[in-house]
């Protein structure tokens, strides 16, 4: 019973850190892009150095992350470091 209800606590909060749904980028806050796959899109913080990062590519779309924040460039094994 314990199980159960700690599953359900932790199934409330995923969706809470993932940040609101969106289709595209310009659909999030400030400091954040569009991540995730077809039909589970939500909005994620810009990453930091030394956190995985996504290039940027012209169609804004991103899978796996987010681009680096400003001043940071997204190393050749796609972490973010400083310019």
């Amino acid at each position: 019973m314990k199980c159960i209800i700690a599953l359900t606590v932790l199934a409330t909060l995923v969706p809470a850190t993932q940040g609101k749904y969106c289709s595209r980028s310009s659909d999030c806050d400030e400091g954040m892009c569009c991540t995730g796959g077809s039909f589970n899109r939500h909005c994620q913080r810009l990453a930091e150095d030394g956190r995985p990062c996504q290039r940027p590519n012209e169609y804004d779309q991103y899978s796996t992350g987010c681009p680096c924040q400003e001043g940071l460039i997204c190393s050749i094994i796609n972490y973010c470091q400083k310019a």
